[in-house]
């Protein structure tokens, strides 16, 4: 039963909100924009804490979710994803001592990804730089790459927010597919504006207005 108001507004953006979220599902979230999506995420994320409405964890209540132990476990992936200007490695890793890379897992989150078909492609594979802000890479590469650095960083709450809103259909397509190979490892929730984004999840919600439908 969870409620959102900002103080210095009237509106309520989230308005006796109720949602089960277990691990493993496969969620998406669909709404327009404004309808408080990105309120509900930030929520469960720990960045925001809920007027009213209570958050339970492995039936514990929950007053602040600002743990570093919860925090650990949530993967966040923008609209724009950015990227540094070093290698493919550094990018997923985020690690310069190549001798803390665990190598083994960079290869199983590159197959989970698709990233090595583009990599093996690459003259220099993994040491190729992408160029400031991955200037080097398409736009499905970029979000690819970043969903590869979740993974690397074995977090196990992925959420996905409007990650799909500035590719084209083809590279749209190549994403829901990757996101799809991963359902079964992780618990994910995709937010966006485009049933076709979410048609694939396992249970689909739309928020408006502060309310949420399980429309499957």
């Amino acid at each position: 039963n969870i409620s959102f108001e900002y103080k210095n507004r009237k509106n309520i953006i989230l308005d006796n909100l109720s949602l089960t979220i277990n691990k493993g599902d496969y969620i998406g979230i669909v709404g327009v924009s404004g309808g408080g999506k990105s309120t509900l995420i930030d929520i469960i994320s720990g960045l925001l804490e809920p007027s009213k409405g209570e958050i339970i964890i492995d039936k514990k209540k929950v007053h602040k979710l600002k743990s570093t132990s919860w925090l650990n476990k949530i993967g966040y992936l923008p609209q724009e994803n950015k990227l540094l200007d070093e290698s493919i490695l550094i990018n997923i890793t985020l690690e310069y001592d190549h001798k803390k890379i665990d190598y083994k897992l960079l290869d199983e989150v590159c197959q989970k990804t698709g990233l090595n078909k583009l990599i093996n492609g690459l003259k220099e594979k993994y040491e190729t730089n992408v160029g400031e802000n991955g200037f080097g890479l398409s736009g499905g590469e970029k979000q690819r790459v970043g969903i590869a650095r979740l993974l690397y960083a074995k977090k196990e709450i992925l959420i996905f927010d409007e990650s799909t809103s500035n590719l084209d259909e083809k590279n749209k397509k190549k994403f829901i597919e990757t996101i799809n190979n991963l359902s079964s490892d992780n618990t994910i929730i995709i937010i966006s504006h485009d049933k076709d984004v979410i048609k694939e999840c396992k249970k689909q919600y739309q928020i408006n207005d502060g309310k949420l439908i399980q429309s499957f």
